[in-house]
């Protein structure tokens, strides 16, 4: 027969739901140590754990996985704090406990959860539905209701986190108010360009890979360019031009604006709390939480687009500095214009290096 014990200090209810919900997250675990006795040795864990659980000596996961481990060797009985139960629940909750303790710590968990206000689940809504994050705050502000598009996957959000917390109305337009300005701002960046930038053109980098000429390094290999070693090549390059634009700067630069990892706004990442969202130079908006890896190669493609674009020219290769295409030999032919996109300056230098090629035999 489980027992209950008094304990002189009440619990946090915040500490108490996220101990609870690492503990469920580990809920096969328990299960392959404590067999049909799971959910008593997860009430048992979640005791021990409010009591003794130090975050400044450690993980969680690791401490929890140790007490699952044990759970079934202890011979104690599992033990619920009675005074944090009679303080959340009402009597007639509470006259169950013994039969069915798991299931009053389930309810106090959702009667928790329902009061946390959902932050940082409206943080990932605006981010990943920007314009009709704002649209939709807007016309709660205004009592607009007059018929609007929002796609159905924003919808269904707003009716899963809305019906989830009580305070869904006032962490919304709380965050929208920290948040109005900032949002607009990196959604019409573009207003103000200078020249224009294209997204990255996979089809297009593709079909302007030259069948004609490629570029290697003195053992033939085509993935290996070195930006200071000798360039050799293969094929036919009668009337036309092999370039060098230097690109290295610039993607450093857009690298840079995204590597930051604190609350607020560059050119290229908007970041709310734990969560951000990344804009290419060309207007493509990633995911919420981006890898960045994918990110980088996703601005080295957009600026390969760009040059192909600017010089009419077909895709050789790259290196970590250069990027190198087949142009026209023609004089004033591998002239690239300066931009201002999103406040950024783009200023491309492209040099003809045909002479310095070495023709691999």
């Amino acid at each position: 027969m489980k027992s209950f014990s008094y304990q002189s200090e009440v619990p946090d209810s915040r500490r108490y739901y996220e101990l609870w919900t690492a503990i469920e997250k580990l809920k096969r675990y328990f299960y392959k140590y404590n067999g049909v006795n799971c959910e008593e040795a997860m009430l048992e864990t979640l005791q021990h754990a409010v009591k003794h659980y130090d975050p400044n000596k450690g993980d969680i996961e690791p401490y929890l996985k140790n007490l699952a481990r044990n759970a079934s060797k202890k011979q104690s009985n599992v033990e619920i704090p009675c005074d944090f139960l009679e303080e959340t629940v009402s009597e007639e909750y509470f006259g169950t406990c013994i039969g069915d303790p798991t299931g009053v710590v389930r309810e106090i968990i959702a009667e928790i959860d329902y009061e946390i206000d959902k932050r940082d689940e409206i943080a990932r809504l605006a981010l990943s539905h920007m314009s009709f994050f704002s649209l939709f705050c807007e016309s709660v502000i205004n009592r607009d209701s007059t018929t609007r598009y929002f796609p159905e996957s924003f919808v269904s959000e707003i009716l899963k986190i809305s019906g989830q917390s009580k305070k869904f109305n006032e962490t919304l337009l709380n965050l929208y108010a920290e948040h109005r300005n900032s949002l607009a701002y990196f959604v019409g960046a573009d207003i103000n360009n200078d020249g224009t930038w294209r997204e990255a053109d996979f089809e297009h980098i593709r079909k302007s890979s030259s069948k004609r000429v490629s570029l290697c390094n003195n053992a033939g290999d085509t993935s290996s360019l070195d930006s200071e070693g000798a360039l050799y090549f293969r094929g036919n390059l009668e009337g036309k031009a092999v370039v060098a634009v230097d690109y290295y700067e610039l993607f450093n630069s857009l690298c840079d604006l995204v590597d930051c990892s604190t609350e607020g706004i560059t050119a290229l990442r908007y970041d709310i709390g734990n969560h951000f969202i990344v804009r290419s130079l060309g207007g493509s908006l990633s995911i919420v939480n981006p890898n960045l890896i994918n990110i980088y190669s996703l601005f080295r493609s957009e600026i390969i687009t760009n040059i192909l674009y600017d010089l009419n020219a077909r895709y050789l290769g790259c290196s970590d500095k250069f990027i190198y295409v087949m142009a026209n030999k023609k004089e004033g032919a591998h002239s690239i214009s300066k931009k201002l996109i999103k406040n950024i300056e783009i200023d491309l230098k492209a040099t003809d290096i045909t002479e310095k090629l070495i023709k691999l035999k």
